[in-house]
């Protein structure tokens, strides 16, 4: 009940931001930025404390072979060009309020490429330290909730 309620609220949140005007949005993208990005290094500061400090499979031989990898490969492919379209897409709104034309240049050929960079790179870390916490290498939510009720239950206060 209490994920419905949220969820709703986050819906009605969005939907009253669809009156405002992107260029006043501006401080709220800055923000945005700052939160996604703090919230990446602690998720990855978290797990990687989570596995006692240890990257170790971060260099270690792929166990996945054969049609398997081959579809991994092109699901991660398409998935990235998906990311590339809603970057696309999103970029369009936000710099057609441009003042002068080479002010959407920095977004173009800095911003994108680095985003890009570091949500590939922080990804494969926390996935790599997953290995260590739970035996399979993961990024999913359910990885996450586990790890959360585990650090929970396994707490000195004895809280359940």
């Amino acid at each position: 009940m209490l994920g419905l309620l949220l969820t709703s609220l986050c819906r009605l949140i969005n939907c009253a931001f669809l009156v405002v005007p992107v260029p006043k949005m501006k401080s709220l993208v800055y923000i945005k930025v700052v939160v996604y990005f703090g919230a990446a290094f602690a998720m990855l500061g978290w797990t990687v404390s989570l596995a006692g400090g240890s990257l170790k499979s971060i260099n270690a031989p792929s166990e996945i072979k054969g049609t398997e990898k081959g579809y991994l490969i092109f699901k991660f492919l398409f998935l990235g060009l998906a990311s590339c379209g809603t970057f696309i897409s999103n970029a369009s709104d936000l710099q057609r309020y441009a003042t002068k034309p080479n002010d959407v240049l920095i977004g173009q050929f800095v911003s994108f490429p680095l985003s890009n960079f570091l949500v590939a790179v922080l990804g494969n870390l926390i996935a790599s330290a997953s290995k260590a916490i739970f035996g399979e290498v993961g990024y999913i939510e359910s990885l996450v909730k586990r790890s959360y009720r585990l650090t929970k239950l396994s707490s000195s206060s004895g809280t359940r």
